[in-house]
């Protein structure tokens, strides 16, 4: 059950939060999550796949103070449009839908945080998108013991 939060009244000091979908091609729309209005944003990929943003999303929020946030759940899982053919799920697929995710809010830097999976999907994703920044954490590091390390690491290289 999806929570709409267009009709939700801003709770003084948290963050905005802004959700809809990014039309990726093919007949794929992914669902995003937009936290906080920070000047550097940051993409964040979830592990999987298979997973959702669900579960990385609150313990990275904290950093939504500083930055833009965005999650979205990858094709096949969560809100994003159920992929029936095993050939809308290969990798390189993942890596168009981080770039459709740059296009759709128009990014000339783009940032990821890829968590398990998705720190190869950030590997994946070409160097030749100007300013890539990346951020590989461990699939065995739990997502609240990320935010530490990335506090005072967020700049682009």
């Amino acid at each position: 059950m999806r929570i709409d939060r267009s009709r939700a009244l801003p709770i003084e000091g948290a963050p905005v939060v802004n959700e809809g979908s990014i039309d990726a091609g093919g007949g794929v729309r992914l669902f995003y999550r937009g936290v906080g209005d920070g000047a550097d944003t940051i993409v964040v990929l979830h592990g999987g796949p298979g997973f959702t943003m669900d579960y990385i999303a609150a313990d990275l929020e904290p950093l939504a103070g500083r930055h833009t946030l965005i999650f979205y759940d990858q094709r096949g899982t969560g809100g994003s449009t159920l992929v029936s053919d095993s050939a809308g799920l290969d990798a390189q697929r993942f890596v168009e839908d981080v770039e459709a995710v740059r296009l759709h809010f128009a990014l000339e830097r783009l940032a990821l945080l890829g968590h398990s999976w998705g720190t190869g999907l950030a590997a994946l994703t070409p160097s030749g998108i100007r300013n890539v920044w990346r951020d590989y954490c461990s699939p065995t590091m739990p997502p609240a013991k990320m935010l530490p390390r990335l506090s005072g690491n967020l700049s682009p290289v």
